[in-house]
């Protein structure tokens, strides 16, 4: 099982970009603060009322200059999000008004499901694949890599943006329970992961990633060396 990783976007909570450089950086350090317009021109007017987890998301996918459902339409291609503590940080916001008088937010449920996040992305590129979540112990993208390596291998897909991360912050770690080592901070991956075919060679191609029999994923390409260490993980090649 082998595809081709073919562009990589990024967002860290303060600054964003693709697999060579930084795009952009925000004038505060809490995602929080970041708007629409700091990262795109390309317009999203609802990015003010969407969760974290989907904002985070939405901007490591712009990173990977996909086009919009509008220019190109609808398009194959799965979504799949690895994750550790899911929408935590929108629970804690959405349980903080459940007493209030006129009722819990309507506005904050949606996004209390991590599948909010997967459906902003697929709405925007117009993906209509396969759309999974999948919560990781391990560093985040790992269980969304294997997953889409092995529906490409099956063929019910020919590419899928994998993306993998949290948007929480310190303020959310009396939720976790104890005794869980946190790394509460705000970090997305995304990639798009096409099918390898022998017969073409893509100029794209950032890494070739592999699912080897005992699953564990095998990469080749200095650009995906790294990505543990981005996570926090030992910085070992995956």
């Amino acid at each position: 099982m082998t595809g081709l990783i073919t562009a990589m976007g990024w967002f860290d909570g303060e600054k964003w970009g693709d697999a060579t450089s930084t795009r952009g950086e925000s004038p505060c350090v809490q995602d929080r603060s970041v708007t629409w317009r700091d990262v795109s021109p390309r317009g999203f007017s609802r990015f003010g009322r969407i969760g974290q987890l989907a904002k985070a998301a939405l901007i490591a996918t712009e990173m990977l200059d996909l086009p919009l459902v509008e220019d190109c339409g609808k398009i194959p291609t799965g979504v799949l999000l690895s994750t550790r503590y899911g929408t935590i940080s929108q629970d804690h916001q959405f349980y903080q008004t459940v007493g209030r008088p006129e009722g819990a937010s309507p506005l904050l449920f949606p996004y209390t499901l991590p599948t909010g996040a997967i459906g902003e992305v697929s709405i925007r590129f117009g993906l209509t694949g396969p759309g999974l979540i999948f919560f990781e112990s391990d560093y985040p993208l790992a269980h969304s890599i294997r997953e889409c390596l092995a529906m490409i291998d099956s063929g019910e897909l020919d590419r899928a943006i994998c993306l993998g991360g949290d948007a929480v912050s310190p303020e959310d770690e009396f939720l976790l329970p104890p005794g869980r080592s946190p790394q509460l901070r705000t970090q997305v991956m995304a990639m798009v992961i096409d099918r390898c075919d022998s017969r073409r060679q893509d100029p794209n191609t950032i890494a070739q990633v592999s699912l080897r029999d005992n699953l564990d994923i095998e990469t080749k390409g200095e650009a995906f060396s790294s990505i543990r260490s981005w996570f926090g993980g030992d910085g070992s090649e995956t």
